[in-house]
């Protein structure tokens, strides 16, 4: 039998939602995708998923379905994948909900510019991002003439939250749960008590610790192990060892041109939110930990 998710945790990149797919799916009545990221609904995208039980781009409605194999149809309340693209690609809000009109969808909103440097951090670390400065980063991302998921970085673009709040909640309605990154990191059980409550579930205790994506980054001294012939020859324990020493945790701190910089780019962004939306706490939130104006 065919069945379509009823429950879509949407984005934003770098907000947690890793740490929200496990949660969710340590709840009873919730059965949540196999693989985390499928971005069926997604188009403008290339494969980049080396971690398949993670992040593996998935076209084929066979293969869409089979995620879900192991739901029980007849306990599950919610079935659900958390595929950040669907908050960024315009049309995916009427896609999902075209497919299952009953489908809920939560959003995490996160300050645009930690967002944006934890992403910075994250391409840095995996070897995807050469450039040693955020800015440099940026700009070489906007020379790039083709766009999409996996295709470019879309440091920028994946801040900006307005066209895709409008999208969906045209599309979902009161079912719509925008939430914030901040709430979760300040007190997590006032925002579990806000997600369950909107799904209609009491908070599940939880049996483990929920995954984190660390901020951890390579420095530039590993560059020089990748010029080092017979590299991969070396035993993974000692690799391990390496590692150890040259993995350190960078700092999520913006320098001022940065800030100003970025606070330029998405003030009218802002603007939008708080004229359209009412979220002006969030808002001023965040222009306050970097003592800016949005």
């Amino acid at each position: 039998m065919t069945f379509w998710p009823n429950l879509y945790l949407i984005g934003v990149a770098k907000a947690a939602t890793t740490t929200l797919h496990e949660i969710l799916g340590q709840h009873p009545d919730i059965c949540m995708s196999s693989i985390k990221e499928p971005h069926y609904f997604t188009e403008n995208i290339v494969d980049l998923g080396t971690d398949k039980t993670h992040n593996s781009l998935i076209t084929n409605e066979e293969d869409y379905q089979a995620l879900f194999k192991t739901c029980d149809e007849g306990k599950s309340l919610f079935k659900g994948e958390s595929s950040p693209s669907y908050c960024w690609e315009h049309g995916t809000a009427r896609k999902i909900r075209q497919r299952n009109p009953d489908a809920k969808a939560v959003v995490i909103l996160r300050n645009p510019l930690t967002r944006i440097m934890s992403h910075y951090n994250m391409d840095f670390r995996a070897g995807r991002e050469r450039e040693v400065d955020l800015l440099s980063a940026i700009r070489k991302d906007i020379e790039r003439t083709n766009k999409g998921w996996g295709i470019s970085r879309l440091y920028l673009e994946l801040g900006l939250y307005h066209e895709a709040l409008s999208n969906y909640s045209e599309e979902f309605g009161s079912s719509l749960k925008v939430l914030f990154y901040e709430d979760l990191r300040q007190n997590k059980d006032e925002f579990l008590e806000e997600l369950f409550g909107f799904l209609g579930m009491a908070v599940p205790s939880l049996p483990s610790e929920p995954h984190a994506n660390a901020g951890y980054y390579y420095s530039n001294k590993t560059k020089f192990l990748k010029r080092i012939p017979f590299s991969h020859l070396v035993p993974k324990s000692i690799k391990d060892k390496i590692n150890g020493f040259l993995l350190s945790k960078k700092p999520e701190e913006l320098s001022s041109s940065e800030v100003q910089y970025l606070t330029e780019y998405y003030r009218q962004d802002q603007i939008n939110i708080a004229k359209d939306f009412g979220i002006d706490r969030y808002l001023n939130a965040w222009s306050e930990e970097y003592g800016i104006n949005f």
